[in-house]
């Protein structure tokens, strides 16, 4: 009789009133830990996250780029490569834009001029490929 009248009695406001403050704590925290995160500093979770993987059952059946696209996926950065990657999955995330501004790409003027200095260096690069091979040197015998 007592388990069932200490059943149905209803609780106490102080412990209520913990409980509601705990909670917002705990969001508060997550909310500071997630932005932690996000300048670099690398916590327990994102540890964890890091380690994480599909089950190997599914892994089993993945091809190399859907398992190197899910470990982007799992990652804390949000620009360059993984960005994008998460931009085209359609992952939220916390600055959507922001894979864009690092490469460069949100800019015509910033692009045209990147993909001049590609093309400088590829041709220079093939340039001295083509001076700096020597002829064969004869290995002398023994």
């Amino acid at each position: 009789m007592r388990d069932i009248s200490r059943f149905r009695a209803a609780l106490p406001t102080e412990l209520l009133r913990q409980a509601k403050q705990a909670r917002r704590d705990r969001v508060a925290n997550k909310t500071a830990e997630r932005q932690r995160e996000r300048s670099g500093e690398v916590t327990t979770a994102t540890a964890r996250r890091r380690r994480s993987a599909p089950p190997a059952h599914v892994q089993e059946v993945m091809t190399q780029k859907q398992l190197l696209v899910d470990r982007a996926i799992r990652e804390v950065s949000e620009g360059g490569w993984s960005g994008a990657v998460k931009a085209r999955m359609g992952v939220h995330m916390h600055a959507p834009e922001r894979w864009k501004a690092e490469g460069g790409w949100e800019d015509e003027e910033k692009k045209k001029r990147l993909d001049d200095m590609e093309r400088w260096i590829r041709a220079e690069n093939e340039r001295r490929r083509k001076h700096s091979q020597l002829e064969e040197i004869p290995l002398r015998e023994a």
